[in-house]
């Protein structure tokens, strides 16, 4: 065929890879049913990432006529034909009356309120056109998308998304849902293959890099538990066709492309922005009644990320919800290593006997795990911290490379040194040895309060937590748990809270540790308040 067909019609323009091509031939589709007329569609698709022929396989079911001549003839003959070149940025906002019989769809057509009215109509035809391919997926399984490749060479153009976006729409996706498997689909398979967020969770299987488009498409839109998107139009069809028909939990990034963006999501898709900081307290469930205080009170002064750790439970999905509470769920840290050294040498009683009735405590080690990379910095409060002005005096501070936290001998220097966090003389061997490896002058230096603490998550390296856990097996003499501990890795770094900040106190252990007894509301945050 030398021309088009007498009787116009639709003409969409092939573009791009296959999610882009899947929103022009929907937009044509739109068109051609709001105008009953012809929807022509050329049969070579110039995918810059494959070579298949789509008109016969997954744009099979749309009813187009089949062109055989090139795209670029195809444009050719309909321009000398008369039909009107339709060219638009392709996020904007279009009309499907606009784009009547005799119309070339020469753009990329990424605005969802013309899909919306088609939803179920486009996921048929496009799932019938995907029905033959041959893929396997578990029942009650999400997909997890990273999109690489020609991304990386095109910075100004595209974000590649970080770890840190991967981690924190894990951490919400596994809040919301419960998938069986979540398959990782990329385009850069040996890199996933290096990265230990993927190596390591046993829930992800990494899909085969011998997968083609189709192939790919087809197993996404059998994921029916939720999607974790790149900015990418084939995950975002993959998450259409399959999670969003189920109303499961679909997450996209904050960041798309470099160019303005109209309306491309459905309004149920959850964007999650990047934020530097995060509020993060922990507990066990009978800790929880007093996180709960501590998170409603916070919530007064702070809109951002707020992350419970929840030690052996699982709160009220009702209670994460309304507070907008990113939750991160973990296995008590074990401490047999500690209580078995105890038997032989105990360490002198506590009047909380914190050493057995406390070991919970050591759990706060567990913010020092890569998860907490996906924020710049982390502002740590112990349940049931009182919270009783603003925080911004705290995010004022400067953090960067440091660990801030309260002066234990403060408000009026009460002597407390780090030798009152240890017992020297409940195991001799192990206590010389802390001292040959931490310098005797260590014992005489202030140390903080790990009630309250922020820090950089630079400070957080690939080993740091297991160096940690560790040293906390090596030298079992720490009278205050975790914050020893604590005391000892981050010493260096450490940079006492200032008492005041303005009229108020930054931080107090309670209103009887001052002369004048001030009221809880001259308090920013206090631990034990009496008033």
């Amino acid at each position: 065929m030398n021309s088009l067909p007498e009787e116009r019609g639709i003409v969409p323009v092939w573009l791009g890879g296959l999610g882009n091509q899947m929103f022009v031939l929907s937009a044509a589709y739109i068109a051609s049913r709001v105008h009953q007329c012809r929807l022509y569609l050329a049969r070579t698709t110039n995918n810059p990432h494959s070579s298949e022929n789509y008109t016969t396989s997954l744009f099979r079911c749309f009813g187009g006529f089949s062109l055989e001549h090139s795209m670029e003839t195809i444009r050719e003959q309909a321009l000398r034909q008369g039909y009107t070149r339709k060219h638009q940025p392709g996020f904007s906002s279009w009309s499907p009356m606009e784009h009547g019989p005799g119309t070339l769809l020469d753009s990329y057509y990424q605005y969802y309120p013309c899909i919306a009215p088609y939803e179920q109509e486009l996921r048929q035809l496009f799932c019938k056109g995907l029905e033959d391919v041959e893929v396997s997926v578990a029942p009650d399984s999400a997909f997890l998308h990273v999109r690489r490749g020609d991304y990386l060479k095109l910075p100004h153009v595209h974000y590649n998304q970080t770890l840190d976006y991967f981690r924190k729409s894990l951490s919400l996706l596994l809040q919301n849902s419960n998938p069986s498997r979540i398959y990782i689909v990329s385009d850069d398979i040996p890199w996933v293959l290096q990265q230990d967020f993927f190596t390591s969770n046993p829930l992800f299987s990494i899909v085969d890099a011998k997968l083609n488009e189709l192939q790919t498409m087809a197993l996404m839109s059998r994921c029916t538990k939720g999607a974790i998107c790149s900015n990418s139009t084939f995950s975002w069809w993959g998450a259409f066709l399959g999670s969003y028909a189920s109303r499961s939990p679909i997450y996209i990034p904050e960041k798309w492309i470099c160019d303005p963006i109209v309306s491309l999501f459905p309004p149920e898709w959850i964007c999650v922005k990047e934020t530097k900081t995060a509020f993060v307290t922990l507990c066990d469930t009978s800790y929880f009644p007093k996180a709960k205080r501590t998170i409603e009170q916070l919530r007064t002064f702070w809109k951002g990320d707020v992350v419970l750790i929840a030690v052996d439970f699982t709160p009220s999905t009702e209670f994460l919800h309304s507070h907008n509470i990113l939750l991160h769920t973990t296995t008590h840290l074990s401490t047999d290593c500690l209580i078995e050294q105890w038997k032989s040498h105990p360490l002198r009683r506590m009047p909380d006997n914190r050493h057995l009735g406390k070991l919970y405590q050591w759990d706060k080690l567990q913010l020092f795990q890569p998860f907490f990379k996906a924020w710049e910095r982390i502002v740590f409060l112990d349940a049931g911290m009182r919270v009783c002005n603003s925080v911004q005096p705290f995010l004022d501070l400067p953090w960067k490379d440091s660990l801030l936290a309260p002066d234990d001998s403060d408000p009026y220097d009460n002597g407390n040194r780090f030798r009152c966090q240890i017992d020297l003389d409940a195991n001799p061997s192990v206590s010389e040895a802390f001292l040959s490896s931490y310098t005797p002058n260590i014992l005489d230096k202030r140390y903080f309060l790990n009630c309250i603490f922020l820090f950089d998550t630079s400070l957080i390296t690939p080993t740091l937590y297991s160096e940690l856990v560790e040293t906390m097996c090596k030298y079992p003499i720490f009278l205050c748990n975790e914050m020893g501990l604590m005391n000892v890795f981050f010493l260096d770094v450490w940079k006492p809270f200032p008492i005041r900040v303005g009229s108020n106190y930054l931080f107090g252990w309670s209103e009887q540790n001052y002369t004048e007894r001030p009221h809880h509301s001259k308090f920013h945050c206090i631990k034990y308040s009496c008033t």
